[in-house]
């Protein structure tokens, strides 16, 4: 970044070193030609030199970018500033180092031009992005494995070398530890290790490395591995020597959970000499270690489906061979007949019949009982009365029943009929007899199945409700039963609108009718419904539709889910943004907040009013502008300090009010944390304080003149001399405090102060006074008209004459400011809690309902009527997880973890697979590609596809009569042009500004279009890292373009 601003003119570089010589930064002083003339002592101790050894060398031997070190010289050779310029180093002991840089340039009296290098060491940075990178990597490749051993390889691959040179996973079975991998850089040296472990197996009982690590839940760090930790570890001497060979450097142990259970240790090991383990390595270990325990879990379930799969299809495939047997048993004559001579009771078995009971065949047949024998005792009441039956009443005889034969049992269908012998005119009973084991085997496996898809639809974590085509309840689950508070009994037979809240009534009756015409396949829909106990719910369903072979509708299930939670946090966070937004815009502060990166997200009424701007937009574009050209280079540098270090800041600086005028601004910007100690926003104020700074200075002229002009200012001022004794406070100083003695002593001012901000604010002033520094404090200071606590900034300046004279110094009342920073910090608050617990609660019930419909999905066949259904379920769950990932994207750019994999990829390509992926669910509308042929773009092609998706989903879904959808790119300089333009309903104008910012949904569309308003402002997030923005072009019923640049490769 570089800008040219009007030259500084300095009487003499001495000045300038001066000033900064004691300061924390490094600064660099060249002249014209990049040389180093001058350096403090901040700057030496960053490049591990002397001061003197830095004199006299080449900036650019020392820092240098490949990729714009030649444009930084030139900038410095023309006399060009640098702003945020990234510098790659190597310190005099060989350690690679990263540095941000500003420039300030000035000329002395004789015209010589030097420039002010002010540097910010980021290695610590870079290594956490490099880490984060290549967690991400990580993450992705785990999410690929799908069994065991294949993610025992792919953990392995992914750890060593890059990370560890021994690495080692041992998980916890019956309260034992078992190894799953030993990994190492010299297979050598594997076998080696293996044999140790084997020699010396980790003791569970133990109260050191792993076995300690799985008691308490915590990670372990070893920095360095010294001679003196491994002796006090290790007592035998044989072991020590084998340790010792190892060549330990730096050790991470980290526990390895599945959800909230301990189920094994994960052990990093550094082998590389010098390469030692800080806290960074050991946030990413712990990550990855999330991740590692999320791949074994899932190549377990994987595993275990993949072996539900396989029995299933045993169970299919006895099926099938039973029903080939049974044709060919029909076929072959393997049906027996039998004739039973009701006088003389002997019965005459046909061949097939005797083989099948395995008994002689005769012409003369047998007597009865051979063959009543072998029935199984508990099926020969029932045959003989049937027998009985048929014979008296004269009908069909039909029964099944079980045989007995050499030992198996086996099962029969018989059927008969009592017949008259021609010749003599006895009563005859006739037949024949099937040999169905094999079916009643394969009945008994459906069975079992049926029984399966019940459990699955009592268990399900979520509302399952099945109506027919009138809308009466056919059926509901436990958990709608539970969720409404009605029995399945109380439900059955009824209206579903009987229960729905009267103001939802029409819309859902709408959706229902559109689903039987058969315009939509399916919908979801946010309403309400009467509990039993007559309280409102608020659940969302997801209904489908079930129609038969000739695709006729016969009854509908809807997915319900119980978001009352989630709409009370909605709406109590909506109130409190209201409040937020009422308290910050009535006081008379400009305040302002923005995201853990530093991106602004907010500004409140007083920056509007004092700039002149009108929109966020333009005020943001701006906000650099206002400030005043000279204290620029210190804001641009505090700032981005502020972020790195994340702590709170404060300084003075002039911005340009809306009628032109410059006044002075005390600045303070402070991090708002989570319990984990991360940054969730940032809350910055700024309170004029120029009168403030006028009466300063006219003090600094005449006491006198001084005294006269305080008495009558409305804000506390005070004077101490250089001794720290009370010389001056004003009249409104003695009415705040209540103090009317001529000599102030000191416990008149700490009597006053907040006893939990006494000490901190007292050791401050001292801690500045004796530096005669510039006083900046806040704190809470007692009202005595009122007797209550009120916060107060205390800003005072050292005042030199030319001897140090004292400090002159005012109070400013900051009550309202306070409370409204309180506000915003309990509003962010709840707004990530909301967040994270949308994301991670709505993920864990996900993923049983997804399991639950895999495993009937498994189950079901081709034809199985439920199957068309499963499918439609399938893809609301998809459109749900589509949902979640959202949520979690939001959270990472909250936090500043959206990690990108820029390289170098085909647009077509991308192009081509998102259109690919909108296209399938959307068969209605047509995707058309105006292609150029393939250009190569720089980015993360992963996230530019995301972009791609969002927008082609947004002009599918704000197309509701289908039609077409144009995508065309096109090049712009150096850069590729995307636009993608539909004909749908269009924006109207007043939700142009909002279309980008999180949670925005059009009021009038929020029933008629799914989503949580989240799509835009992720795209334009993303857009926004690969040096763009997503422009928007829009006319009401006539459509939208939509359109963004991506970096080209020459």
């Amino acid at each position: 970044m570089v800008s040219t601003p009007g030259k500084s003119m300095i009487t003499a570089p001495e000045q300038l070193q001066q000033v900064y010589a004691h300061c924390p930064v490094p600064v660099l002083m060249v002249n014209h030609t990049a040389t180093i003339v001058w350096a403090n002592q901040a700057a030496g101790a960053l490049s591990n030199q002397l001061v003197v050894e830095l004199v006299g060398a080449d900036f650019f031997r020392i820092y240098h970018d490949p990729s714009v070190a030649a444009d930084s010289r030139n900038y410095l050779l023309r006399g060009e500033e640098l702003r945020g310029a990234d510098f790659e180093g190597i310190t005099a002991n060989g350690q690679q180092i990263f540095v941000l840089a500003d420039s300030m340039i000035f000329t002395d009296a004789v015209g010589s031009r030097y420039t002010l290098l002010f540097l910010k060491d980021i290695s610590a940075r870079k290594k956490q992005e490099h880490l984060l990178g290549y967690l991400d990597v990580a993450a992705r490749e785990l999410a690929r494995v799908r069994d065991t051993k294949s993610a025992i390889d792919k953990i392995s691959q992914l750890i060593v070398p890059h990370f560890a040179g021994w690495f080692t996973i041992d998980v916890l079975k019956d309260e034992q530890l078992e190894q799953l991998i030993l990994a190492y850089d010299d297979p050598e040296k594997k076998q080696w290790a293996e044999k140790y472990r084997e020699a010396f197996p980790v003791q569970i009982d133990s109260e050191r490395g792993i076995a300690k690590v799985l008691r308490s839940g915590k990670s372990s760090l070893i920095q360095r591995v010294t001679p003196e930790i491994l002796e006090d570890v290790v007592r035998e001497q044989d072991r020590l020597e084998m340790i010792v060979q190892m060549g330990l450097q730096s050790i991470i142990t980290v526990p390895m959970f599945s959800k909230d259970t301990i189920i094994g240790a994960i052990k990093f090991i550094s082998t590389t000499p010098g390469k030692y383990y800080d806290e960074t390595d050991l946030q990413f270990a712990q990550n990855l270690a999330h991740h590692i325990g999320l791949a074994l879990e899932n190549a377990q379930l994987n595993e275990e489906a993949q072996y539900e799969l396989a029995r299933r299809k045993q169970v299919e495939d006895k099926l099938k061979i039973t029903q080939t047997q049974l044709k060919s048993a029909l076929s072959s004559g393997l049906v027996g007949t039998w004739i039973l001579d009701m006088e003389t009771n002997r019965l005459y078995p046909d061949e097939n019949l005797s083989r099948m009971f395995d008994i002689p065949y005769s012409p003369d047949g047998c007597d009865r009982d051979v063959l009543g024998r072998m029935v199984h005792p508990d099926d020969v009441t029932l045959i003989d009365r049937r027998r009985e039956e048929a014979a008296a009443l004269g009908q069909v005889y039909e029964t099944e029943y079980r045989a007995i034969i050499n030992g198996q049992t086996r099962w029969f269908f018989a059927r008969g009929s009592v017949e008259t012998d021609t010749q003599d005119g006895s009563p005859l009973f006739t037949g024949v007899l099937v040999d169905i084991t094999q079916r009643k085997e394969a009945q008994q496996a459906l069975k079992e199945i049926e029984e399966r898809y019940s459990v699955a639809f009592q268990n399900a974590s979520v509302g399952i409700l099945l109506s027919d085509m009138d809308g009466k309840l056919m059926r509901a689950n436990q958990a709608f039963t539970r969720i409404t508070g009605y029995t399945e009994a109380d439900l059955l037979g009824k209206d579903f609108r009987s229960i729905t809240h009267q103001d939802d009534i029409e819309k859902n009756s709408e959706l229902y009718q559109k689903l039987f015409v058969g315009e939509i396949d399916d919908f979801v829909f946010e309403k309400r419904y009467y509990h039993h106990d007559g309280h409102i719910i608020w659940v969302r369903n997801s209904t489908s539709i079930v129609r038969d072979e000739r695709e006729a509708p016969t009854y509908t299930i809807s997915i319900t889910e119980d978001i009352t939670a989630h709409k009370k946090a909605l709406n109590e966070l909506k109130a409190s943004e209201e409040l937020f937004r009422f308290l910050t815009d009535a006081i008379q502060h400009k305040m302002w907040t923005s995201a853990p990166d530093g991106k602004a997200t907010y500004y409140n009424k007083g920056w509007y009013d004092y700039t002149g701007t009108s929109s966020f937009a333009e005020l943001h574009s701006r906000v650099w502008d206002v400030i005043h050209p000279d204290d620029r280079p210190m804001a641009t540098m505090m700032w981005p300090k502020a972020i790195e270090e994340g702590r709170e800041s404060v300084f003075e600086h002039r911005l340009r009010r809306v009628d032109g005028q410059y006044r002075w601004h005390l600045s303070r910007f402070s991090p708002h944390k989570d319990e984990a100690g991360n940054i969730t926003v940032w809350v910055g104020t700024c309170t004029d304080i120029h009168e403030q700074k006028a009466i300063q200075e006219a003090l600094m002229m005449s006491e006198a003149h001084f005294k006269a002009v305080t008495q009558l200012n409305s804000l506390p001022i005070w004077q101490v001399n250089a001794s720290c004794e009370t010389v001056f406070v004003n009249d409104t100083w003695r009415t705040f405090t209540g103090v009317t003695t001529d000599h102030i002593n000191e416990a008149d001012w700490t009597g006053n102060i907040h006893p939990d901000d006494r000490e901190e604010a007292v050791q401050q002033f001292n801690t500045l006074f004796e530096a005669r520094q510039p006083v900046h404090l806040k704190y809470r200071f007692k009202h005595a008209p009122t007797g209550e606590y009120r916060w107060m900034l205390d800003n005072a300046q050292p005042v030199f004459n030319p001897a140090f004279y004292g400090y002159i110094g005012t109070m400013t009342d900051i009550q309202e400011q306070e409370q409204a920073t309180q506000a915003i910090q309990q509003l962010m608050g709840k707004k990530d809690e909301f967040i994270s617990i949308a994301s991670h609660e709505l993920k864990t019930p996900l993923t049983t309902i997804k399991v639950f419909f895999q495993l009937m999905q498994r189950e079901m066949t081709g034809e199985h009527r439920l199957a068309a259904l499963s499918h439609k379920a399938d893809r609301q769950l998809q459109r749900l997880e589509r949902l979640i990932e959202e949520l979690l994207d939001v959270s990472r750019i909250n936090a500043g973890k959206m990690t990108y994999q820029k390289e170098d990829f085909n647009i077509a390509e991308a192009l081509a697979d998102a259109i690919e992926s909108v296209q399938e669910i959307s068969p209605r509308h047509q995707l058309t590609l105006e292609t150029l042929g393939g250009m190569t773009c720089h980015g993360d092609r992963y996230r530019i596809e995301q972009v791609l998706v969002n927008l082609l989903s947004n002009a599918v879904k704000y197309s509701p009569d289908g039609g077409p959808v144009k995508i065309t790119y096109c090049r712009e300089a150096d850069r590729l042009k995307i636009a993608i333009q539909d004909y749908g309903i269009g924006i109207a104008p007043e939700h142009m500004e909002g279309l980008f910012n999180r949670f925005y949904r059009v009021d009038q569309q929020s029933h008629r279009f799914q989503g949580l308003g989240l799509g835009l402002f992720i795209s334009d997030e993303i857009v926004r890292r690969h040096g763009s923005q997503i422009c928007v072009e829009s006319k009401p019923n006539e459509g939208s373009v939509f359109s963004f640049t991506l970096p080209l490769v020459n």
